[in-house]
């Protein structure tokens, strides 16, 4: 979704007769992609930290994650790029 503010001031003789700002939104359709990643759980917090900032350095957003067998399985998406 994206925003626009659209402001009008009307002014007479230099007097501030009214100002009105409207919030315009504007639905846009995003088609995403998906990756999914298995991170295993060795306690070390740091370098899943470090893993998960790079992949979201290159915009992917985490959706989901769950435990399993001493893995973390994570889902990310960002949106697709038009070609």
């Amino acid at each position: 979704m994206r925003f626009t503010h659209i402001t009008k001031t009307l002014c007479f003789t230099g007097f501030l007769l009214f100002s009105v700002t409207t919030l315009a939104a504007t639905l846009t359709e995003t088609t995403w992609e998906y990756f999914t990643k298995t991170f295993p759980l060795t306690g070390d917090d740091q370098a899943l930290t470090n893993a998960l900032n790079i992949l979201g350095k290159d915009h992917w957003e985490l959706v989901d994650c769950s435990e399993s067998r001493a893995r973390l399985i994570c889902i990310f998406k960002r949106p697709l790029e038009e070609e």
